[in-house]
């Protein structure tokens, strides 16, 4: 088990660097699957059938835990970083790719940095302390972040916690976007301003 849980996380690893940002403003923001990582379907459903409300893989982003300062990234899988305007509050949005030390493939992500979460059903899995070093943000090593209440469990991002004397820990939460959908008629958004998260992990 505790192979096949460390081959699965290679296809999870990644680093950053340095940013490339632009302002731009949205009325939408909206999650989608990890394209890596798809259901059968496509949709992002909690296959335990779980309420939104007690399954944290299908929560809200709380823009209050948001964190928009800037912050140091590793210089050669950052492709850029996009801020959206999302409840009134700016959030920058990371996109990486992995590292190709870590994962040759160098598959996308989008994150964005947040204070904490709810922690209920939420496990955080150590990787080992080699790959956990090659962090998107030098001075932090990062885990994974996966909710263990949905079947095959979910997918939901990284926890980096700085080294001695190092910054304030953080959550990176995979999120995706859409812009600019209206209704018919009414001509306002056609899907509710709201960021979540929860994407299928690898079969461990």
């Amino acid at each position: 088990a505790t192979k096949m849980r460390s081959s699965a996380l290679s296809v999870l690893l990644v680093v950053a660097s340095a940013a490339l940002a632009h302002g731009e403003q949205f009325e939408v923001i909206q999650p989608v699957e990890n394209p890596h990582a798809v259901g059968k379907t496509g949709d992002q459903v909690c296959e335990s059938g779980l309420s939104p409300s007690s399954c944290a893989a299908l929560g809200a982003l709380d823009v209050t835990q948001v964190i928009a300062a800037p912050i140091v990234t590793q210089p050669d899988t950052l492709l850029g970083i996009v801020r959206k305007k999302y409840l009134g509050v700016e959030v920058p949005i990371y996109n990486f790719v992995q590292s190709v030390r870590l994962n040759p493939d160098q598959l996308p992500f989008k994150i964005v940095r947040v204070r904490t979460i709810d922690m209920e059903g939420v496990t955080v899995l150590p990787v080992d302390p080699v790959s956990a070093a090659d962090s998107w943000f030098p001075g932090y090593h990062w885990d994974v972040v996966v909710c263990e209440k949905c079947d095959g469990w979910r997918h939901l991002g990284w926890y980096f916690r700085g080294g001695p004397g190092g910054g304030d820990p953080f959550f990176a939460l995979i999120v995706d976007y859409a812009e600019g959908r209206r209704s018919e008629g009414s001509g306002r958004a056609s899907v509710l301003d709201a960021i979540t998260v929860g994407v299928r992990a690898p079969a461990w």
